[in-house]
């Protein structure tokens, strides 16, 4: 974050400096381009006027966006003895300069610096030398908790320059438009489709052939057949190669194309729709269940909001979102995707509503860093482009020398007159070019090609195919690949007995428990599934096992994060009522004065509740995520119009048990990696999810042995690059990475 920016020549200690004035004349002296010092030139007197939010009494951060700079510039003025700007004294000045067009970054630094700046104060204070500065600042990131603070929703506007209410005019949004550019991710550059055509007929060996084609033709060799032979081999597995290629390009095209889509949002205080790619930091958007997020966003207003994230994180699960203004939203070391109070573009609502404030498009979202990082890596040649070069070289020096040899031996030892020798010189060249291997291989790799479509697997160029033959390790995702990434109720916790889905059915009393599921849920299987995983897996498990469908639910208290749980009251055919209830175990359990067990109802004492507690420990620590249910008969309906109608409701409870949910594994993936272990290939896999979660996916499939390694994505930000490949040498470690890592 702060250390990225931050080097010996951009921190100042002014031992000296007791006023805004020694300040001001110091960031003058700042080596800078003459636009850009002019600009900050005009704007240090406003400084201390700005708005720059709560980063502690001691700490000022000036910052602004600038056109004349495509990297941040930060400057770090450290004054020990402080300088007075009214009733603050202010001793650490971090003076931040942002391109105009990040926005997101900005945002993200301000959140970051925020928590960072007052951590290490103290220890700033006595640095003597801008190393030491270095040093406190490079421990305090890797320590800091929390990761980041919060602004508050004025801050945002402010930064923003938007209207949290009408949003944006037209006109200031198509200004916009001017200065951040389409919200899309641009293409990387491709070759232009005739210079592909032209290169498909100039390969090295295609080179080889071409010359021996020529020679051919050379008065005196005579052999004008095996010329045309050549030349229409050559022409022919040009254009074979060049249409095989594109209909790859196309296939990769045609994905890309299914992200378009249009957007609500809010102009002069009307909702309008328009297509995602006008949107612009600053436009406040309006999403529903099912929308795809265009544009990385803060979340205004919500309404029980769930999220898939797992097009950037890998994890299965739904992520809860919600409104917040408090300056600590989360606790500990977390990742910038892991703020509650942001959504980020390319995941989907899959619950609940929600009002955001854009803050960041195009290139500059999540999604479109990791597609600038990706698109930067460089291409290498495959195994067999480099094999066919090799032999080629070879080829073309074996003839030539062979020629080169004979030519003088025939004209020096067998009479022969220099031409005749040349001719046969270049007999000797053409009949050691293998004309028919190019063609041999071309046919080779596009049947290869074609089985893979055959498999749904689309492959870019021909020699991919021969790169998957020198394969020795395969890292591989998670969530999708190795699993199917649907969540699935893999095991019930039911009147005191661990059951498979399978032994639930025939249990006595299993009404009760697929009733509780059932009814206590927000999903959907008709027309189709539509809803969180979590409570699609529940519907799935009472699917065509529960008895009575027609109940109506007529009271919800909808999942808060608070509470981590949600009730509903629901009336039956005979006019009775019950209370359903779901959430995590301790939250289950400290509602609940019984407990149903061995088929009837008794009192949930200590002894009872830890040994609950225990179970749900037990499924918690082999990487399911785990859910419990209560319920209870509900007599008096007045309480529904109480003021603590919640607490009332959510009391005096029955537990039921737990379910444990997992992402299933696909059923042929403990076999595809048993055969590749068998042909000496490793697997590493690469996930977001929680490491509990991978090593016991891991385990399950035959990765990583009994036991297998999982390193985390804190310790591998942490890792140099030698260190990492020692682990990964060492057999199948677990890598539980942040999205930038996977590429």
């Amino acid at each position: 974050m702060l250390l990225e920016y931050l080097n010996v020549n951009s921190i100042k200690i002014l031992n000296e400096a007791k006023t805004w004035e020694d300040v001001s004349h110091e960031l003058a002296r700042i080596d800078l381009e003459d636009p850009v010092k002019e600009e900050l030139q005009n704007r240090i007197q406003s400084f201390p006027d700005s708005l720059f939010g709560n980063f502690g009494p001691h700490i000022l951060i000036p910052h602004f966006r600038s056109k004349y700079i495509k990297n941040p510039e930060l400057f770090f003025f450290l004054l020990p003895k402080g300088v007075l700007l009214g009733d603050r004294l202010i001793h650490l000045i971090l003076f931040q300069i942002v391109p105009e067009t990040q926005p997101s970054l900005n945002l993200r630094l301000l959140h970051g610096l925020s928590s960072l700046l007052p951590q290490i104060l103290d220890e700033l204070l006595v640095c003597n030398t801008k190393s030491q500065v270095l040093s406190v600042v490079e421990r305090g990131e890797s320590e800091m908790k929390p990761s980041y603070k919060n602004l508050n929703q004025s801050q945002i506007a402010f930064e923003l320059q938007t209207n949290l209410s009408d949003g944006l005019s037209q006109i200031e949004a198509k200004t916009r438009l001017k200065t951040f550019g389409k919200n899309s991710i641009e293409k990387e550059k491709s070759t232009p489709i005739l210079w592909k055509f032209f290169k498909s007929f100039f390969s090295l060996f295609a080179i080889l052939l071409w010359v021996a084609t020529s020679l051919c033709f050379v008065p005196g060799v005579d052999m004008p057949e095996l010329g045309i032979a050549i030349f229409i081999v050559v022409v022919i597995n040009g254009i074979f190669s060049f249409f095989q290629e594109s209909k790859s390009d196309h296939a990769v095209e045609a994905l890309r194309r299914l992200l378009a889509q249009e957007c609500p949002v809010i102009r002069d205080g009307n909702i309008i729709t328009i297509p995602a790619d006008e949107i612009v930091p600053g436009d406040l958007i309006v999403l529903a269940e099912g929308d795809i997020v265009p544009a990385d966003c803060r979340i205004i207003e919500s309404e029980d909001v769930e999220v898939d994230n797992s097009s950037l994180t890998g994890e299965s699960t739904s992520a809860r979102r919600y409104k917040s203004d408090n300056e600590i939203v989360l606790e500990g070391k977390f990742l910038w995707l892991e703020m509650p109070n942001i959504l980020f573009a390319g995941s989907s609502l899959i619950k609940g509503k929600s009002k955001a404030v854009v803050f960041g498009t195009g290139q500059s979202t999540e999604i479109g860093l990791i597609a600038k990082m990706t698109s930067k890596i460089k291409r290498e040649e495959s195994p067999l482009q480099k094999q066919l070069k090799q032999t080629v070289i070879s080829i073309s020096l074996f003839a030539f020398v062979i020629g080169v040899t004979f030519l003088f031996l025939g004209y020096l030892v067998a009479g022969l007159s220099f031409v005749q020798a040349f001719i046969f010189f270049i007999g000797i060249f053409v009949a050691n070019v293998p004309e028919g291997l190019l063609p041999t291989v071309t046919l080779s790799l596009a049947l290869g090609v074609s089985r893979m479509a055959k498999r749904n697997a689309i492959l870019k160029d021909l020699s991919s195919v021969e790169t998957l033959g020198c394969t020795t390790v395969i890292c591989s995702d998670k969530t999708g690949t190795l699993t199917q990434n649907e969540m699935r109720v893999v095991e019930v916790y039911f009147d005191s007995e661990n059951l498979t889905p399978k032994d639930l059915e025939s249990k006595q009393g299993n009404q009760i428990i697929y009733s509780c599921g059932y009814y206590c849920n927000n999903a959907s299987l008709q027309p189709n599934p539509l809803g969180d995983p979590t409570e699609l897996a529940l519907l799935y498990l009472a699917e065509n096992q529960i008895k009575e469908t027609s109940a109506k639910r007529i009271h919800t208290n909808a999942f808060e994060s608070v509470r981590k749980r949600m009730s509903v009251v629901v009336q039956g055919d005979n006019s009775s009522y019950t209370v359903y209830a779901k959430g995590g175990p301790s939250e289950i359990l400290s509602i609940c004065t019984h407990v149903y067990e061995n088929g009837s109802v008794v009192l949930l004492d200590d002894t009872r509740k830890n040994n609950l507690k225990n179970v749900s420990d037990r499924s918690a620590s082999q990487g399911y995520r785990v859910l419990s249910f209560a319920y209870k008969e509900l007599d008096d309906l007045s309480i529904l119009k109480d003021e603590q109608t919640t607490d009332l409701l959510e009391s005096g409870m029955v537990y039921l048990g737990h379910c444990c949910l997992a992402d299933p594994i696909r059923p042929k993936v403990p076999d595809a990696i048993s055969k590749c272990h068998t042909a000496g290939i490793r697997i590493l896999m690469i996930t977001g999810d929680h490491p509990l979660t991978a090593e016991s996916v891991a385990r399950s499939i035959g990765i990583g042995g009994e036991t297998p390694v999982v390193i985390t994505g804190v310790t591998i930000d942490k890792m140099s690059d030698s260190a990492l490949k020692e682990w990964i040498r060492k057999g199948e470690p677990i890598l539980q990475e942040f999205p930038l890592h996977k590429n």
